[in-house]
């Protein structure tokens, strides 16, 4: 063999290795991995660039496996039509996209999927499904529904717990809305278990009305809440108010502040119980001191005592009264009139002797 020929089929070597290798080549540096977060029950989607669809398949390999994957599709054909669906787009460049859609995805489609073109990995994607917590408060181990009645001040335990959530959520509380951390404790159950629960330890102030229990650490799913309406029941509060109602007696009213409403009322004159209602009457003229008390459910409360002291408004004029009072008018009126005539006459006077004085002059 010449050495011309010896050279020829050297070249020929090297260039069918070249062609053998390209796509070896090009593998190693052009596998995709993408990763793929949706909710249960929702669609998911891969894209795949080939050059020959015929020569492509995709492969599943379960959540939690090492090996074992299997083959869903070959070519454009899904085995299983009613888990997936495959579409193909030609590309300018005739290339070909080819969409892998997982119709409804769930525990049993999570894992990874890879599209092969002649047995080369060209995308790897990971299909994580996050799955949302079936949330509930419960009080005494007993679940709430919309309202729970507390005691002002008379610390409770509710409890939160956040169930089958993958993966595994955070707990939060909120009264009327604004974070509450003072009393919170949280325990966090085994990940397979998929449980955890936060326990608080709530002393309810009056004007609470909402108290929330709030997920987070989901990556698709948004924050879930737990949501109880707050009934803070609470003892009366009293004060005495007094007015005058007519021109010898007192209106005394026991005014209270409470939830349940009031369900007994005592009045109370010179520390001795006067009568079991919420206002009285006592006369104006003599002096006292009074309180009152109120219950209901929560308990009772007496309020601070209150000095009456007596007095006359309005008091009937007597006899005597009305003689000056009808007199002294009159006697002003009689008075004004001499002080008019009296100078009406001083006038007249002065003017009768101007005139006589006049009359002498001129004769």
């Amino acid at each position: 063999m010449d050495l011309m020929n010896i050279n020829l089929m050297r070249n020929f070597c090297e260039v069918s290795l070249l062609v053998l290798l390209l796509p070896l080549v090009r593998e190693s540096y052009s596998v995709e991995t993408v990763r793929e977060v949706v909710e249960i029950n929702t669609s998911a989607c891969f894209e795949c660039i080939v050059a020959e669809v015929d020569f492509t398949t995709w492969s599943f390999l379960r959540r939690g496996q090492s090996s074992g994957g299997s083959i869903i599709v070959q070519r454009d054909q899904p085995n299983d039509k009613q888990k997936y669906t495959v579409t193909t787009i030609t590309n300018p460049d005739n290339t070909v996209t080819m969409t892998l859609e997982v119709i409804s995805a769930d525990e049993e489609t999570e894992g990874q999927y890879s599209c092969q073109e002649q047995g080369n990995d060209i995308v790897i994607g990971n299909l994580i499904v996050e799955i949302p917590p079936q949330l509930m408060l419960k009080k005494d181990g007993v679940k709430l529904n919309e309202s729970i009645d507390v005691v002002f001040t008379e610390e409770v335990q509710i409890q939160c717990v956040a169930a089958e959530g993958k993966p595994s959520v955070s707990l939060s509380w909120q009264v009327n809305g604004e974070e509450k951390t003072a009393g919170v404790t949280t325990d966090m159950s085994r990940e397979d278990e998929r449980i955890i629960s936060s326990m608080i330890n709530y002393i309810p102030n009056k004007d609470d009305e909402t108290l929330s229990c709030i997920t987070s650490g989901q990556e698709v799913i948004p924050s879930e809440q737990a949501t109880v309406s707050i009934n803070v029941m609470y003892a009366p509060s009293c004060n005495i108010l007094v007015t005058s109602e007519t021109s010898n007696q007192f209106r005394v009213i026991c005014a209270c502040d409470a939830n349940p409403v009031v369900s007994g009322y005592k009045i109370w004159v010179n520390n001795s119980l006067y009568r079991e209602a919420m206002e009285v009457f006592l006369p104006s003229t003599d002096p006292a001191i009074v309180s009152c008390s109120a219950s209901n459910d929560v308990g009772t409360d007496t309020s601070e005592e209150m000095k009456l002291e007596p007095f006359h408004v309005d008091q009937p004029p007597s006899t005597t009264r009305v003689a000056l009072i009808v007199a002294i008018p009159a006697v002003v009126i009689v008075l004004a009139i001499a002080v008019v005539l009296v100078v009406v006459c001083k006038k007249v006077r002065r003017a009768e002797k101007s005139k006589e004085e006049t009359e002498k002059s001129l004769q």
